[in-house]
């Protein structure tokens, strides 16, 4: 009898020990995804403890294993890995929704008068701030001058970043506080003069003289702005996302979400260049599942919407202009060399084919050849014939945005020339470099949405399908690349594939529900998909009930 005792409680013993090692695991039954190439769909159940998938297999195998898991029925829902955008500025698009007013799809410099005064009435701030105006979608598509602001603020200092965030419009007001005249100089930027006149135009690093000078947001602003744009890029299907350029001061305070419960979605920060950024990434940071620094940002030269982007010849609607390289030569390499030495990514912004060959060449001085290191040229838009295999022989990743091509198609050639275009936005012949390359969408200088993104690295089209059979369409990729360029692509731009970008054991448990299946659905179908769900760490932080 007392035998028998002793063996029902060693049974008891580890039935509770198998309940207790279990409760924290959740097996989500009926899951449909793709392999790792999207070419084929499979029905299967994926077992999550601590936010990581340990096991993907047949149901009653895993309940019969896990007895005491959590059981979520996704009823057959076809679910993919969660977005990753490569390149973004999260934090620049909640200050943007802190103290901004939008000026996107403004068709008119009366336009924007209109919005600024309803704005102004609104909240009266002590400082107009506003940005998205792009003068190529107005009639008259010259760069604006500040007559009319000064006119309707003559008072009230003034600032309207440009949609590309690399010029800006001022009025007087705001001339007069920054002390900018017709004799500034400010070097990586311009200050645009007309007859020796200010015009009220601000390129590049000009503008940061007119920045600083806006009001500082309180924590709560900052707080409820970062919140904003959290949902935001979860509505959109975003788990993971690489902010461009960041300081100390950012992270601190998005650490503080973190430590707060507060911060659902994975931030890889972009580095912005400083000591004091340097120290606290030497001597305080500490990387979390949900926030690390992997890579310093650099900025080469200016956009081509405003033609701050370095060109090696003249640009073809403005005889004379080339454009400027924002820092000195030995700027960049010293940034390089510390980046070198303390094992970080280098991410340089280059737009002009002179941006690129520079900073082409400065990494090639670091790299010698093959190496896994992974330093990325941000955006490449226009790589001269004679630089584009730099990236693959130095193993130099090129990030990209497939929007800025389908943004910018309608005006590229004319700044470029019919020769130098087919030169520019080369998807193809740059993912031929590596086998692979990242994808983002800029935001907010684009569209938030990756499958927007998706949409216009496959068709090269906007959304009225022009032009028809697309946009330099020899440079397309397929679905499956495109959607890898959004997914697993940018986690080894970050160092990440071993834990996202792929529903496979051992990675994280992010992954989204979609209406539809956007590898096999109509071109039309594409740019109508939803969003249903988001789930981080197996935790569900977007959508459903």
């Amino acid at each position: 009898m007392r035998k028998i005792l002793i063996y029902f409680s060693l049974i008891l013993f580890v039935s509770c020990s198998v309940s207790n090692e279990d409760k924290d695991i959740t097996i989500f039954k009926n899951a449909s995804f793709y392999n790792d190439e999207y070419t084929n769909i499979e029905v299967q159940s994926i077992a999550v403890e601590d936010g990581i998938i340990i096991e993907i297999g047949d149901f009653k195998n895993l309940e019969s294993k896990y007895q005491s898991a959590e059981i979520i029925d996704l009823d057959s829902s076809l679910i993919f890995p969660g977005f990753n955008d490569a390149h973004c500025h999260f934090f620049g698009y909640a200050f943007n929704l802190a103290e901004s007013c939008d000026l996107t799809d403004t068709k008119s410099l009366d336009e924007i008068i209109t919005r600024l005064k309803i704005y102004d009435e609104k909240y009266n701030p002590d400082f107009i701030y506003a940005r998205g105006w792009d003068q190529n979608d107005w009639e008259n598509t010259e760069m604006p001058d500040w007559t009319e602001l000064n006119k309707t603020f003559p008072e009230k200092p003034v600032l309207l970043i440009r949609i590309d965030g690399h010029a800006a419009l001022i009025n007087e007001k705001a001339a007069e506080i920054a002390g900018i005249t017709p004799e500034t100089v400010v070097e990586g930027g311009e200050i645009v003069t007309q007859d020796g006149k200010l015009t009220g135009l601000l390129i590049d690093m000009a503008i940061e003289k007119v920045r600083i000078y806006l009001p500082d947001l309180t924590f709560k602003q900052v707080e409820d702005a970062i919140m904003m744009t959290q949902d935001s890029s979860l509505k959109y299907g975003l788990t993971s996302l690489t902010d461009a350029g960041l300081d100390k001061k950012q992270i601190m305070f998005l650490d503080s979400l973190q430590k707060a419960g507060d911060l659902k979605i994975r931030i890889n920060a972009m580095l912005s260049p400083s000591e004091d950024n340097f120290e606290y990434f030497e001597n305080e940071f500490e990387s979390t599942d949900l926030i690390k620094i992997s890579s310093v940002k650099l900025f080469s030269d200016g956009a081509l919407g405003s033609r701050g982007a370095c060109l090696l010849n003249e640009y073809s609607d403005v005889p004379g202009r080339y454009g400027f390289i924002i820092e000195e030569v030995d700027y960049y390499k010293e940034v390089c060399k510390y980046a070198y030495d303390h094992n970080l990514q280098v991410c340089t912004h280059c737009i002009g084919d002179s941006a690129n060959r520079l900073m082409l060449d400065i990494y090639s001085e670091f790299l010698q050849g093959e190496n896994d290191r992974r330093w990325r040229i941000e955006h490449a838009q226009v790589v001269n014939e004679k630089d584009i295999d730099k990236f693959g022989k130095y193993s130099i990743i090129q990030s990209i945005q497939s929007t800025h091509a389908t943004s910018d198609m309608y005006w590229a050639e004319a700044r470029l020339g019919s020769e130098r275009i087919n030169h520019a936005y080369q998807t193809r012949r740059l993912l031929d470099q590596n086998g692979w390359l990242p994808n983002g969408t800029d935001f907010p200088v684009e569209y938030i949405s990756p499958i927007e993104t998706f949409y216009a690295a496959i068709f090269r089209q906007d959304k009225k399908y022009y032009p028809e059979g697309g946009f330099l369409n020899s440079q397309c990729l397929t679905r499956q690349e495109a959607l890898k360029s959004i997914t697993f692509w940018p986690a080894m731009a970050s160092f990440d594939e071993i834990v996202k970008g792929k529903i496979k054991e051992g990675m994280y448990a992010d992954f989204i529900i979609l209406d539809r299946d956007i590898i096999k659905c109509s071109k039309e179908d594409v740019l109508e998909a939803k969003v249903l769900q988001v789930w981080i760490g197996g935790e569900k932080v977007w959508g459903g009930e």
